[in-house]
């Protein structure tokens, strides 16, 4: 089973207070980082999916789009990464952070992935000790990926939305979040929960994959 899984996250996640919110653990500890070749977008409630995912954890029966607009508007807007298409060398700086499996399913949620918002990447990130590090974040390697406009990666505030508007949010979606593990059949908790540990076990996987070849090609350039 996986203890922890090495995780980048930007935008208002890069914000310890933020993080802390959605996870619901205190003195989260992390590493500045660098990832490029992706970009640091904004997105409206227009740019949310117009499709309903029957196995959201929480809303199962109305689309992203329609989600959003009930609790937020029109203007409601998010960060969202994505691969840059025309610089490979754009910068993004984030914070690097150990999780638990758990942790990330609430990121999950929060992030909307199981409604189609966002995906799960692997990105290699440099850390505050020039080492490079493969870690996971949500976003999308599509560089088409529509959204309303492109930040500079390298210097921009943590929150596009007022930032206790979003901690009260996210401490209400962990509380739906716990809720809905009590409420459902003992049957479908535990398969959520298997699912939960199968998608970090696949994704430590391949973070451990890539970090292995990433190493055996430095250090084959050093010879």
């Amino acid at each position: 089973m996986v203890k922890f899984l090495t995780c980048f996250q930007a935008g208002s996640n890069r914000d310890s207070a933020m993080m802390e919110h959605i996870v619901g653990r205190k003195n989260l500890e992390g590493v500045s980082a660098i990832l490029k070749g992706y970009e640091l977008c904004v997105m409206k409630t227009k740019h949310f999916p117009d499709k309903k995912y029957p196995n959201a954890i929480l809303a199962p029966d109305i689309s992203a789009r329609d989600l959003m607009r009930k609790h937020w508007g029109d203007d409601f807007e998010m960060h969202m990464i994505r691969k840059s298409k025309k610089n490979p060398n754009n910068i993004m700086k984030g914070i690097i952070r150990k999780l638990t499996p758990k942790e990330y399913e609430y990121i999950r949620v929060w992030e909307m992935m199981d409604m189609g918002v966002q995906e799960d990447i692997i990105v290699a990130v440099e850390d505050e000790n020039d080492k490079m590090v493969i870690a996971i974040t949500s976003g999308w390697e599509d560089p088409d990926r529509s959204c309303d406009r492109v930040l500079n990666g390298a210097n921009y505030e943590n929150y596009v939305v007022t930032k206790q508007a979003m901690l009260d949010k996210a401490d209400e979606v962990r509380g739906l979040v716990d809720k809905k593990m009590t409420e459902i059949s003992e049957t479908r908790r535990k398969r959520l929960i298997e699912i939960r540990n199968q998608r970090a076990i696949d994704l430590n996987k391949k973070c451990k994959a890539l970090q292995k070849k990433f190493d055996k090609e430095l250090n084959s350039k050093k010879k």
